[in-house]
């Protein structure tokens, strides 16, 4: 077994247990449980809350994103039918932000 340096030893006796953020009341549930992912895979300060709440919402954009884009298929977006124009001024919101 290696040992502790007398730095790491010092350090023990400082360290305290922080309980891990709480996710905010404002969160839908999709987010709330992105948040726990996130805050438990590092402690996080309370200053640091309002950055991961909008990373948590950003993430559960893009996937409601995707999610369309999915159901979308191989849809016409120049054809005249009721699925194209449907379609249409999805395309036509977010098509500068789709891949190529």
């Amino acid at each position: 077994m290696a040992r502790r340096s007398a730095a790491a030893t010092d350090m023990i006796e400082h360290a305290v247990a922080v309980e891990p953020l709480p996710p905010p009341s404002y969160l839908t549930g999709e987010e709330a449980g992105d948040w726990r992912a996130l805050v438990g895979v590092a402690r996080l300060a309370a200053d640091q809350a309002p950055l991961l709440a909008a990373l948590v919402q950003a993430m559960s954009r893009s996937r409601r994103l995707a999610a369309a884009l999915a159901a979308m298929g191989d849809k016409s977006l120049t054809g005249t039918t009721k699925a194209a124009s449907e379609v249409r001024p999805f395309h036509e919101k977010f098509g500068d932000v789709l891949p190529d």
